[in-house]
């Protein structure tokens, strides 16, 4: 059987322009667009003004028509808004340091308003502190293992899993009463630091004494804070008498205040 061979184009010797213009035809893809592009493509229609050089700024119903004002002026606009709220809820808006700066250039201009002002200021409310260290006593509780097989729960091992937590405890005790002895506010002082003596005295006493320093730390703190109230403070005689009560109470439970009641009796004497 006889195998009918494919007719070949016979090509000149010495003259390959039609190879190439076949072999040019085949590796060419035919174009997207026509090749007048003129013809198909449309143009955008540009107004006189703006051939010539010049720029049209979009109408004012265009969505992206630019603003007739400048920069600065909504800049301008919201001081003029904050001006036009209550001086209570812009005074709402500042931080501690920026009420004191505000209130001692006020009492500068105008110090006839210092006493009128002293009178009606109200005493510290402790009940944040008072809840800060509340929250800090509970870590150390929450912090204790399970109990181990012959554990007494007051060993080194317990010690160890909270002692990070009554450190906390510690500082944030003495912080906070140096913070109010700092400002001068010596009846705060006093009823602060009985009511972190409560808190302290309901610590976990521990098996080794060595683990019971940050708590005597806390009385030691507290008692220096009580006597520093005493010397600086000027109260009425009644008041002072409450004040040796609570102190009295207080040295129940530690004697580092002891020194306390001698000073607050010598006061009751002089004010006899």
């Amino acid at each position: 059987m006889c195998r009918r061979q494919r007719p070949t184009r016979e090509y000149e010797p010495g003259n390959l322009s039609d190879l190439d213009e076949e072999v040019q035809q085949f590796f060419d893809t035919p174009p997207k667009t026509p090749r007048d592009v003129t013809a198909s493509r449309k143009r955008l229609h540009l107004s006189p003004a703006s051939s010539e050089g010049g720029f049209n700024p979009p109408c004012a119903s265009s969505p992206i028509a630019y603003s007739s004002r400048s920069f600065d002026q909504p800049k301008a606009f919201r001081l003029q808004r904050q001006q036009e709220l209550p001086v209570i809820l812009q005074l709402s808006s500042l931080t501690h340091s920026q009420l004191i700066d505000t209130l001692e250039e006020l009492l500068d201009k105008h110090p006839e308003l210092e006493q009128e002002l002293q009178s009606r200021l109200p005493n510290p409310d402790l009940h944040p502190l008072q809840e800060r260290l509340s929250q800090l006593r509970h870590n150390i509780l929450r912090s204790f293992p399970p109990t181990r097989f012959g554990s007494s729960r007051r060993d080194s091992y317990c010690y160890r899993r909270v002692s990070t937590h009554i450190i906390a405890f510690k500082k944030e005790c003495l912080d906070q009463g140096r913070s109010l002895a700092s400002c001068r506010s010596w009846h705060a002082v006093f009823e602060y630091v009985f009511t972190a003596w409560a808190q302290t005295a309901r610590l976990p006493l521990w098996e080794n004494s060595a683990h019971n320093r940050c708590r005597l730390s806390c009385f030691k703190g507290l008692s220096v804070l009580c006597m520093q109230a005493l010397k600086e403070s000027r109260l009425e005689k009644e008041q002072y008498r409450e004040i040796r009560k609570q102190i009295l109470w207080s040295s129940y439970v530690c004697n580092e205040i002891e020194p306390c009641i001698k000073k607050v009796d010598s006061i009751l004497d002089s004010l006899q």
